[in-house]
């Protein structure tokens, strides 16, 4: 009485098992990973600029730094910083810290190597000094030429995110910062496409975003694009403006 039955059924959990899993919808967002997160208090009293830094630390030595407002990240190795105030927390690779204006710092890699640290910069002064003095050996990245432009009176959020986009992500929807960002690629090589140009960015490369300028960011690549992203946002703002349906 079972034999057709229990064939029919043999048969379709073979059918089943055989066929190919269902296609995963690809994702149009990179996900966000939230490093540090500080407050500007005003962005208006002097021109700003973004202004990016590296810095490589010896084993067992500190770097002490006090100036404008700014985000570490640690690179590679593991230190420790000290902020005035605020007592001495890890800075290990991955991670993130917000140093205020005129807030006393000082980072110590670990005895048993050194670090590596990356440095972002918000700075009223057009031509700022490298931020740490020896034994630190300090490099600039980047810095924006020009004044930040659409900076808006009151205060204003400063974060540090790493944002990751999946393999063969399509571009987003073109936007433009309502305050500014400095975006560092971490890894992989991204597509930057902006006033009908696509620009490749391979990891090393840094770009300012700022406010008015619509622009995308794509995946094309078969590995992750990660980036390193320093934000200012007036606080209670949307941080994009999309670009209007045409």
């Amino acid at each position: 009485m079972c034999l057709g039955k229990c064939s029919l059924l043999v048969a379709l959990v073979f059918l089943v098992l055989g066929m190919p899993a269902a296609a995963q919808p690809r994702s149009e967002a990179p996900a966000v990973t939230r490093l540090a997160t500080g407050h500007l208090s005003s962005v208006v009293g002097l021109p700003f600029y973004f202004r990016l830094y590296a810095a490589h630390l010896p084993a067992a030595q500190p770097a002490s730094y006090r100036g404008s407002a700014a985000m570490v990240y640690g690179m590679s190795g593991a230190a420790a910083i000290e902020l005035d105030g605020g007592g001495v927390q890890p800075l290990v690779k991955g991670t993130g810290a917000f140093i205020a204006s005129g807030q006393g710092a000082t980072i110590r890699a670990a005895a048993s190597e050194p670090t590596d640290l990356l440095l972002f910069v918000v700075s009223a002064l057009p031509n700022q000094r490298p931020p740490f003095d020896r034994p630190a050996v300090t490099k600039e990245l980047y810095r924006t030429p020009d004044a930040m432009p659409g900076l808006k009176p009151g205060p204003y959020e400063f974060s540090l995110a790493r944002l990751t986009f999946p393999a063969g992500m399509p571009a987003g929807q073109p936007h433009y910062r309502t305050g500014a960002a400095l975006n560092y690629v971490l890894a992989g090589t991204g597509s930057l496409i902006a006033a009908g140009k696509t620009q490749p960015m391979p990891a090393g490369t840094a770009q300012a975003a700022l406010s008015g300028w619509f622009h995308q960011w794509a995946n094309p690549g078969d590995t992750p694009l990660v980036i390193l992203e320093a934000q200012i946002t007036q606080e209670g703002a949307a941080s994009v403006v999309p670009e209007p349906a045409k």
